[in-house]
């Protein structure tokens, strides 16, 4: 019986210590992040992640239209997704662990990204730092977009998404 016990602690752990890994190696598009896709609901990504979401429902007063509001996966730091119409409609990325496709990540310079994404970027001046922007690859054919918000030197925030809502700058406004 220890036996049994033991073997079922180990393979928890390997398994826990294995996707934990993997988590960081996904990579943010326009499209999504890793296995979570862009218009997939709650339980779809749930299932294709493997993980959980914090909540599935708005908190008391977190949005002014309860259709849309944040949840984040457990477990998990700089990383949020913006749910509306009972869907994934955006990805924001916070934290330096993740990168983006092209290997874009918050702390990368304007220019990297730029070069990164070969003159594919329209630059926008920030909403509400003088200094700062926003880059951003628009895939009109698709409707989704990636978007860069940097304070005029690095980048501190990726979103990416439908376009529409890539280009909010106050969370569901």
């Amino acid at each position: 019986m220890q036996r049994i016990i033991f073997i079922f602690f180990l393979t928890a752990g390997l398994v826990g210590s294995l996707f934990a890994a993997t988590i960081k190696d996904w990579q943010l598009s326009p499209e999504g992040l890793g296995p979570i896709q862009i218009g997939m609901t709650l339980k779809q990504a749930e299932q294709a992640s493997g993980m959980k979401f914090g909540s599935t429902k708005p908190e008391v007063d977190q949005a002014e239209d309860e259709r849309c509001f944040y949840v984040s996966l457990k477990g998990t730091q700089g990383l949020s997704f913006m749910i509306s119409g009972d869907k994934i409609v955006r990805i924001n990325i916070t934290s330096s662990s993740f990168s983006t496709s092209k290997g874009a990540r918050i702390g990368d310079t304007e220019v990297q990204v730029q070069a990164l994404y070969a003159g594919k970027l329209e630059v926008e001046p920030h909403h509400y730092d003088q200094n700062g922007h926003y880059l951003t690859l628009i895939e009109t054919g698709r409707d989704r977009a990636i978007r860069f918000e940097t304070d005029g030197k690095v980048i501190t925030q990726i979103y990416s998404g439908r376009n529409q809502e890539t280009h909010y700058v106050e969370g569901c406004l």
